[in-house]
């Protein structure tokens, strides 16, 4: 995604459990993504990337173990009616655009404050040693 366009929504991923919207994933056309949560007792971007596309990937543990952590999250808040005084805010901000900073040509004024990457490859485990079919971490 060019830093300053504004993204053109390509898909919407809604999870649920139970009847409960849990997490909003949404990708954009030129790459990126960002992950809501179903409620907004949390704060509302969960995590995001302007570079890289995303997709919903069962063989990613790790990812998948933060995910049911926001879910249970989100599921909590919501049984409880927790309140939400201190996100809202947040909510304003992103629903009112006042969060943007951009000048008057919408470029962007304050970018990525790193731009180290890290990782070995698609799952964090990959490059392991394997014993009995299974990745050993060291």
């Amino acid at each position: 995604m060019e830093t300053g366009i504004n993204p053109i929504i390509a898909a919407t991923t809604v999870l649920e459990d139970n009847g409960i919207t849990t997490v909003f994933i949404i990708t954009f056309i030129n790459g990126g993504f960002v992950i809501i949560p179903g409620n907004n007792s949390l704060k509302p971007i969960m995590v995001y990337s302007v570079e890289y596309g995303f997709q919903l990937d069962s063989e990613n543990l790790v990812f998948n173990e933060w995910l049911d952590f926001i879910e249970d999250q989100v599921i909590y808040v919501d049984t409880n009616q927790t309140d939400n005084s201190q996100t809202l805010p947040y909510w304003v901000d992103i629903l009112s655009e006042s969060w943007l900073l951009y000048n008057t040509n919408r470029e962007v004024l304050i970018g990525s404050l790193l731009t180290t990457q890290w990782g070995q490859g698609e799952y964090y485990n990959e490059l392991c040693p394997v014993d009995n079919s299974i990745y050993i971490l060291l």
